[in-house]
């Protein structure tokens, strides 16, 4: 789960790689260390203005992951 957040984050925010790991690390450092990399990586999601929820599925078992940019991330559409 923590690469699908990652890699949402970069491609939805235009960072490089390792500026997201280094914004992951960031997080879990000002809490202390008490975070998981995927919960620091919600947060980080969620401060960049990625908006992450989870859906379940009537049918299925399958977990749907949706985000959702603000625009000043992403740019004009």
């Amino acid at each position: 789960m923590l690469e699908v957040y990652a890699h949402a984050i970069k491609e939805l925010t235009g960072l490089h790689w390792s500026q997201v790991v280094n914004k992951i690390d960031a997080e879990i450092k000002n809490a202390g260390g008490i975070l998981t990399r995927e919960a620091a990586a919600h947060l980080v999601a969620n401060e960049l203005g990625i908006k992450v929820s989870r859906q379940e599925t009537r049918h299925t078992d399958v977990l749907v992951i949706t985000f959702i940019a603000s625009r000043r991330y992403t740019g004009e559409r």
